[in-house]
């Protein structure tokens, strides 16, 4: 196993230069006030795409940016949650019980589906 000897074609070195376009704290926390609504984990519609874009439309990020930022706070908050959810294991399980659908506790306690 491994790399052969000879590769063809032969190997080359490709020099890639792009612009880095920084976001600053404050325009992150202004996006991801934004991007990331409470109970709104996974994939999004594109109409909700379309809504972020207009929105931060104003705020030197793009929509990309956004909305890898949205990933990243959804991915935090659901590991940070864990522990939360835990202590209110009791709660969740008699709203749950009584009635509240899964999708419905998702959105009251921000926590994926």
């Amino acid at each position: 196993m491994g790399l052969p000897k000879e590769i063809d074609p032969p190997p080359r070195v490709v020099e890639v230069s792009w612009k880095i376009n920084a976001v600053s704290k404050e325009v992150q926390r202004k996006a991801g006030d934004i991007a990331c609504m409470p109970g709104e984990f996974g994939f999004l519609p594109e109409e909700r795409v379309q809504e972020i874009a207009a929105k931060i439309d104003h705020l030197p990020i793009t929509v990309e940016q956004a909305l890898s930022l949205r990933s990243a706070l959804n991915q935090e908050k659901s590991v940070y949650s864990h522990s939360r959810l835990m202590r209110r294991a009791n709660e969740l399980s008699r709203r749950y019980n009584a009635g509240e659908s899964v999708l419905a506790l998702s959105k009251r306690f921000d926590a994926p589906q």
